[in-house]
């Protein structure tokens, strides 16, 4: 019975956390409008203010155990929170970046668009470490960290920019970044509720929520495995640019991922057909042998244009 009042009691406080009153929405509109500012002036410690503001766990750890238990009501009431907090949050970025007379997008911006598998495993292992600092009295370092692993209220302000801008590969890019933060944080807190609750339903829904729950992880992490082999295929043109070529200087570098092909406008001592060859060979030690490479070279000496493919 003391595992089942645990559990009860474990459950009943989730609950009472699911609230929104004013000083919910005073953070809630703080967080976002230190989010739009860090990203507008590109300042860092502004962004991880606004991460550390955010009130938006409570109602994405429902989710999690509300799957967790089949609770549907918990399942229904964190689902509405998270709709709400969203659609204001997105409505408050976009009047914010709609008068901001900043439109030009930094660093700090563009990293909110392209998520890759790291975002995932961060969302996943915070999922993880939230869920068991949730079942402890001392939480608060926990929390902290987590807020600032994860990225919640950035990528909404991101998508209030994309809107605001009329760019929608920002709101595309930010809103699956929210996403995958929300499912991955849910699904650690599903998993670690999987394993510590006392009390298991075995029935045929429980196992249908497993499996939708597992199908829906490998459905988001289909983009973000292509995002970061397409970044590692990036890197690695990098180093085959800057070791292949050390004696040119790049004054153009296109990369055409759907061609698979490489275009280069370089300058200096003039590239001889061996030089030519031996860079085609060494394609190779950088995992881009499929890649086409088109040199145009113009020589320093000879004051010539090279076409080399």
């Amino acid at each position: 019975m003391e595992h089942s009042k645990i559990e009860r009691d474990y459950l009943e406080r989730l609950k009472s956390d699911l609230v929104f009153e004013k000083q919910h929405w005073v953070l809630l509109v703080a967080a976002v409008l230190v989010g739009c500012i860090g990203l507008n002036l590109n300042a860092m410690p502004m962004i991880l203010g606004a991460k550390l503001l955010s009130p938006l766990m409570p109602s994405i750890i429902g989710i999690g155990v509300g799957l967790s238990y089949v609770d549907f009501s918990l399942i229904r009431r964190s689902c509405w929170l998270v709709f709400i907090q969203v659609v204001v949050a997105v409505l408050l970025a976009v009047f914010y970046f709609c008068l901001s007379p900043l439109k030009l997008a930094g660093s700090e911006l563009e990293s909110q668009v392209a998520p890759t598998i790291g975002n995932i495993l961060v969302a996943f292992i915070g999922g993880i470490v939230g869920a068991i600092g949730v079942r402890r009295t001392e939480v608060h370092h926990l929390a902290v960290g987590v807020a600032l692993a994860t990225s919640l209220v950035p990528p909404l302000c991101a998508a209030g920019y994309g809107i605001a801008t009329g760019q929608l590969a920002y709101v595309k890019g930010s809103l699956y970044l929210f996403g995958i933060n929300v499912f991955f944080i849910l699904l650690g807190h599903y998993l670690v509720s999987q394993v510590f609750k006392q009390t298991r339903k075995r029935c045929t829904l429980t196992y249908a929520v497993y499996v939708i729950v597992m199908g829906l992880s490998l459905l988001l992490a289909i983009p973000a495995k292509l995002a970061t082999d397409k970044r590692m295929v990036e890197e690695n043109i990098r180093l085959f640019v800057e070791h292949q070529l050390p004696e040119q200087s790049v004054l153009s570098q296109r990369f055409d991922d759907e061609k698979k092909e490489l275009r280069l406008i370089v300058i200096g001592p003039k590239l001889t057909v061996g030089d030519v060859q031996e860079i085609v060979h060494r394609q190779k030690e950088y995992g881009l042998e499929e890649l086409k490479v088109v040199v145009q070279q113009l020589s320093t000496f000879e004051g010539e244009e090279t076409d080399i493919d």
